[in-house]
């Protein structure tokens, strides 16, 4: 992977929550290619964990996929949000979360569940990121999401200042500043 620059503020935030022996529900969300994605992978590569990325179909079959290639134990658990997120109980990142609630609304309603009977008293560290800016804040932090007040962290991650490109761009790391 290239090198990762910048952002240490936010990874510092990010590492900081992954260290908690308490269960962490954290909200990412900006607009496309601010380097999301690529922070929170950063902050998680030395934890076992599962990365999905929603797409605009059959997510919950996905998924399931995606965690069994990472958590054998995960093909025991019933064939629902609520069981995939029981089964893993670890480092979860949901990557494009509004492809989740655009494919089924009632998601958010399923995730609040999951959350206030079985995460909350486990360990779990539950990441959603999401680039629709507008859906994030309406869908996932607003005061009528099924998942207000059950967040415990939340980071709009904004484009890097000018000043700092025009560093990276003199050294010759411009492919390497994502």
């Amino acid at each position: 992977m290239n090198r990762f620059v910048n952002r240490e503020v936010e990874l510092r935030a990010i590492k900081e929550k992954l260290m908690s022996g308490k269960f962490k529900l954290i909200v990412i969300y900006g607009r496309r290619r601010v380097g999301k994605t690529r922070l929170v992978l950063e902050a998680v590569k030395d934890f076992p964990h599962v990365y999905y990325l929603a797409v605009e179909g059959d997510n919950l079959r996905h998924f399931r996929g995606t965690a069994e290639r990472v958590f054998l134990k995960v093909r025991y658990a019933r064939e629902d949000w609520e069981g995939l997120l029981h089964a893993l109980k670890g480092k979860i990142i949901i990557d494009e979360f509004p492809n989740l609630i655009q494919e089924d609304p009632e998601v958010l309603s399923l995730f609040q569940r999951a959350v206030g009977l079985d995460l909350s008293g486990s360990k779990t560290k539950l990441i959603l990121l999401g680039s629709s800016v507008s859906m994030m804040t309406e869908k996932v932090l607003s005061y009528k999401s099924p998942l207000y007040g059950r967040r415990t962290g939340s980071m709009k991650l904004k484009p890097m200042k000018f000043f700092y490109l025009e560093g990276v761009l003199s050294q010759g790391e411009l492919g390497r500043a994502r």
